[in-house]
């Protein structure tokens, strides 16, 4: 049922948003009138059909319509063929006025003498508007530059036309745009130039990228105000229906430029709408389906983003944001996406996947397999075009999954492998990544701190420091201080380890000096200053903690892990309860600390049948170290054994 609605949502996005929409222009030019010569028209219809011819239009230009019959035989053409087309455009430059509100386009070489003149052998612009009434559904534009002057006006009988001259406004039927290159009842400067200023101003706009059409003409407005000191204003109506319309639509480059944008922004539901139409009109890009899967990524949707990755190698398998990708925040803290994620959180996908009758096959492999999916990686780390993040990501995942240690050489050649080809990543990560420049931690900063943190897991401590080092040094070369809050959290950890909590904290303390908001820094801050007896700098950081994240489960349980050991139990109690409301990896001990402050204060008695002790077999470090309530533990399994 899922693959018959992606079917037909597909399908209808087709018809909304197809790159592959036909065009068809009308563009006249009329400038050689034997009273009131036009210098300007001839050259701005042929400025626009050529415009137009590079936005994909196929143009029918004609200069110096002589006679009625000879502009009613172009408008025809254009009507001819404009059921084959969803777009249609029609440029008019050259004399027209009105005769009762109704305007008239003139041939060049008629005789207008007389009001009745322009009613037999001028060429109304209805003639044009019942092939635009013909299709309401799609895009039609009319544009009549025509309000220059009416040299024939002196010689009529002037209670019957208007003085000043200019055409009278039409309401544009449904699916139409009407364009007048000057307000109704006033006349437009033929320009100094080759070109109009109003036809300059359009074509510049109308090769905008992302511009849709509307912006267009309020483009063209503001500028023809400014440059005629606000004498000419041009003026548009639209009953445009459907989709916004763009001359020029946004390129993949533009498009993926505002996605990125759009994550950085958090406007998800903006980029999801964004992804979607691209999905559409880049259908054969790789990259467009590997930055959809990012999003459901962020977004915890592991199923639907591994089907878009899948989607993605089906496109292009050495496609390297398919395997590992970094989102970099404004803070200098990231996202990572990519099927290198799809790993670490194999369990997620197999539990997402419960209702799915199977999984996509890539090419020959089945993606149901952990051993499968990571020989992909393999397959390409091979590759010559190395990458060198894809050594970090089996790094990383050979890392996660070694539980025991035993591939401590193996990893560490992968790590040091992507470090060694770091310099191959640079361009790469500066055309795809979304690195804020001026917020920038440089790969090979960011590659050290990682690996670091790979030796820090093994006791490798020395080792760590040294990399921790080379960091600052390569700072320094980088003229960058993004990373040094890192590094000296690090620096802390290490400390912390070694169980030298007074160094430790000092380094925490300057780690906050460097980065205020750093929550897990002062999470640890709080848990050393109780370790080491400061009670009153232990309250004072986890009271600011809880109060700028008081939906952190993690932080609410070691604050009332703290709470407890130090007797206040009312404040221990306030933040489990809350810590309850959310369901996440260390439940049981929630549910165990609960219960145990529940007998504290005498509110429930504590009943062994409702404990299971071996649920903290491999959890018990999350509260060891907390004295008080470790000791009352302990006493409680003494007890119920």
């Amino acid at each position: 049922m899922r693959n018959f609605f992606t079917a037909l949502l597909f399908f209808i996005s087709i018809s909304l948003f197809s790159q592959d929409e036909k065009r068809l222009a009308l563009v006249i030019g009329n400038a050689n009138y034997d009273k009131g010569e036009l210098k300007n028209p001839v050259n701005d219809a042929r400025l626009i059909a050529s415009t137009l011819d590079s936005l994909d239009f196929d143009v029918i230009l004609k200069e110096n319509l002589a006679t009625e019959r000879e502009m009613t035989l172009a408008i025809r053409e254009f009507g001819n063929k404009r059921s084959e087309y969803d777009v249609a455009f029609v440029y008019y430059a050259g004399h027209g006025i009105q005769i009762d509100d109704e305007n008239f386009l003139l041939p060049t070489k008629e005789e207008f003498s007389s009001e009745e003149d322009v009613l037999d052998f001028g060429v109304s612009v209805q003639n044009i508007m019942r092939y635009l009434r013909s299709q309401t559904n799609e895009v039609n534009i009319l544009i009549l530059d025509a309000c220059r002057d009416n040299p024939f006006e002196s010689n009529w009988n002037t209670t019957r036309s208007l003085k000043g001259g200019g055409l009278a406004k039409i309401p544009p039927p449904t699916g139409s745009l009407i364009a007048f290159s000057t307000d109704s009842g006033q006349t437009a400067p033929d320009g100094d130039g080759e070109n109009s200023i109003y036809t300059i101003s359009l074509t510049n706009n109308m090769l905008l990228e992302n511009t849709s059409i509307d912006q267009v003409f309020r483009n063209v407005r503001a500028e023809v105000l400014s440059e005629t000191d606000g004498i000419q204003r041009p003026v548009e109506a639209t009953q445009l229906t459907g989709q916004t319309f763009y001359l020029k639509k946004p390129s993949l480059g533009f498009n993926l430029k505002l996605f990125n944008e759009k994550i950085l922004e958090k406007d998800f539901n903006g980029a999801e709408k964004l992804i979607n139409r691209m999905k559409v009109e880049f259908s054969k890009n790789a990259l467009v389906f590997a930055k959809s899967a990012h999003l459901y990524m962020i977004k915890d949707e592991y199923v639907n983003a591994l089907d878009e990755y899948v989607n993605a190698y089906f496109l292009d398998e050495n496609l390297r944001e398919i395997y590992f990708y970094e989102i970099w925040e404004h803070d200098g803290s990231t996202t990572t996406t990519g099927l290198y994620r799809i790993l670490l959180n194999w369990s997620i996908i197999q539990t997402q996947n419960k209702d799915k009758n199977s999984f996509i096959k890539l090419k020959d492999i089945q993606i149901n397999n952990f051993d499968a999916l990571l020989n992909l990686f393999i397959e390409f780390e091979k590759n010559d075009k190395l990458n060198p993040m894809i050594s970090y990501s089996i790094a990383k995942i050979n890392d996660f999954y070694d539980t025991d240690g035993e591939f401590f050489n193996e990893i560490n050649m992968r790590f040091l492998k992507a470090k060694g080809n770091i310099e191959m990543f640079k361009d790469y990560e500066k055309d795809h990544h979304l690195i804020k420049n001026d917020m920038k931690i440089d790969h090979s900063e960011w590659l050290n701190i990682s690996y670091a943190d790979f030796l820090m897991s093994r006791s490798k401590f020395d080792d760590a420091i040294f990399y921790l080092n080379e960091t600052l040094n390569l700072m320094e070369k980088n003229k960058s201080k993004m990373a040094e809050p890192y590094i000296i959290e690090r620096m802390g950890i290490i400390e912390m380890y070694k169980n030298n909590l007074v160094k430790a904290i000092e380094y925490f303390e300057k780690t906050l000096n460097l980065k205020d908001d750093y929550y897990n820094v002062m999470s640890n801050l709080a848990f050393l200053y109780y370790k080491t007896g400061d009670n009153i700098n232990a309250s004072k950081y986890y009271t600011k903690l809880i109060q700028n994240n008081p939906e952190e489960p993690f932080f609410l349980l070691r604050s009332s892990l703290y709470n407890f050991s130090i007797g206040n139990y009312l404040k221990s109690y306030e933040h489990i309860t809350l810590a309850r409301e959310y369901e996440y990896q260390y439940d049981t001990v929630v549910k165990l600390l609960y219960m145990m402050i529940n007998n504290k204060l005498n509110l429930s008695e504590i009943k062994c049948d409702n404990i299971d002790f071996n649920d903290y077999v491999n959890i018990n470090w999350v509260f060891e170290d907390y004295i008080s309530f470790n000791k009352d533990f302990n006493a409680l399994k003494t007890k119920c054994n």
